[in-house]
């Protein structure tokens, strides 16, 4: 009888025994760069001198050993996320992983040929191909002097010194997809995949920003160092100049929709938030803050009024009423966990809905209100629309432009909350 264990992957050979064998995936931020060489994404390796008859406590044994092996072998990226070893990141994985094995720098040297020739093709089948290499210089007595290079995330985190936290976002965002590498050519390959697999379920328009801020800051880095190169990314024009893509139309939900959400039975802190997403158009960002702050929540004639301190743009700085907001919850979880209770409540009414969609509700409603583009500004904090944010400051609070704004919320969202 065979035994269970994390890890273990038991195979029936010819002679009629099983035999187990150690299985593990390779960090995520690695498996993508395997996948495109074409090689697995996982190491599968036999565990020697073990068959279906060993003990158990010899089978956990060996897979500890392994379980550290190939944390070692692992320990050397640089960054969880690096899917291109860079020369150093590989010698340094290569020492890591001759440390574990108990062999020494430059061994090779008084083994006999059958003995070094063995070494070789034990290093190439557990070692990714560049970190094999590095081991078997080392091995040999040649390290190579490598000079540190510069990786993207160094250009990142120059460039995050003085941009706004929104930029910093999207950086973040694009290092956790594309992975840590070195800053050269190549790079322009990854950001023209990154912004091609975007485009995929987001707007162009937002993609194309992105990528501008991506690019800024990896040319900025490049211009420093007198590189000589430009990352250029994703070519968003055809031939003759004319735009790819078309502004998609934005979903909302329906009446039908939101009567449905609303008689559900919720948690306070989601019907709370889902309130505030509707009626001002809030994104989770927005949101928790104000359950930071005891002043974010104020009156206006005895009407709750909700005051923004911040978001994505200085526009979303802004005050705005809500005749129906009840009390303010406490949250003892942060944004992403927001966002996933919102969407699974959502989605459950309609499967292409997710929390953005509360936004594009609200400015719908607006409208459908009479609502001009200046209080759709007011309550959504838009920059682009009317003269609110030019000739009144939202963040301040002004009755004479806020009381008008009581009546705009009732005629929007009445129906639904009276």
């Amino acid at each position: 009888m065979t035994i269970k264990a994390a890890r273990i992957l038991w195979r029936h050979h010819k002679d009629g025994k099983t035999y187990p064998y150690y299985q593990r995936f390779y960090p995520a931020a690695v498996r993508q760069m395997l996948r495109d060489m074409g090689r697995d994404q996982k190491i599968v390796k036999r565990l020697k001198d073990l068959d279906s008859n060993c003990k158990e406590a010899e089978l956990l044994t060996a897979r500890d050993k392994e379980d550290e092996l190939f944390e070692c072998m692992t320990a050397g990226l640089s960054a969880a996320n690096a899917r291109e070893l860079t020369a150093v990141a590989a010698q340094q994985s290569a020492l890591a992983y001759l440390a574990a094995r108990g062999i020494e720098v430059g061994s090779a040297k008084r083994l006999q040929f059958a003995q070094s020739n063995k070494m070789r093709i034990e290093l190439d089948l557990e070692l990714q191909e560049n970190v094999a290499e590095a081991a078997w210089r080392l091995v040999n007595g040649e390290p190579e002097d490598i000079e540190e290079s510069t990786l993207v995330s160094d250009a990142f985190n120059a460039y995050k010194r003085n941009c706004t936290s929104k930029y910093a976002r999207i950086l973040d965002r694009f290092i956790a997809a594309t992975g840590d590498r070195e800053l050269n050519e190549s790079v322009n390959k990854i950001v023209s995949r990154w912004t091609s697999n975007q485009l995929q379920t987001r707007g162009w328009a937002t993609v194309k920003k992105d990528q501008a801020i991506i690019c800024s800051a990896l040319n900025t880095k490049l211009n420093e160092l007198g590189a000589g190169i430009r990352i250029y990314g994703y070519s968003f024009k055809e031939v003759g100049g004319s735009k790819k893509y078309v502004t998609k139309q934005q979903g909302i939900l329906l009446r039908e929709e939101l009567i449905e959400i609303f008689n559900m039975e919720l948690e306070h802190c989601d019907r709370w938030a889902m309130i505030l997403s509707l009626t001002c158009g809030a994104i989770n960002s927005e949101i928790l803050p104000l359950t930071q702050n005891k002043d974010s929540i104020g009156t206006l004639k005895s009407c709750p009024l909700v005051r923004f301190p911040e978001g994505k743009t200085p526009a979303r700085r802004r005050h705005v009423p809500v005749p129906w907001l009840p009390e303010t919850p406490d949250f003892n979880f942060g944004e992403n966990r927001l966002r996933a209770r919102l969407s699974a409540i959502v989605k459950h009414q309609n499967p292409a809905a997710k929390p953005y969609t509360f936004r594009h509700s609200a400015d719908h409603y607006l409208q459908a209100a009479g609502a001009t583009e200046a209080d759709r500004a007011a309550i959504c904090g838009w920059s682009n629309m009317g003269r609110f944010h030019q000739y009144g400051d939202a963040g301040r609070h002004n009755e004479e432009r806020l009381l008008p704004l009581v009546e705009i919320q009732k005629r929007a969202f009445g129906w639904l909350f009276d």
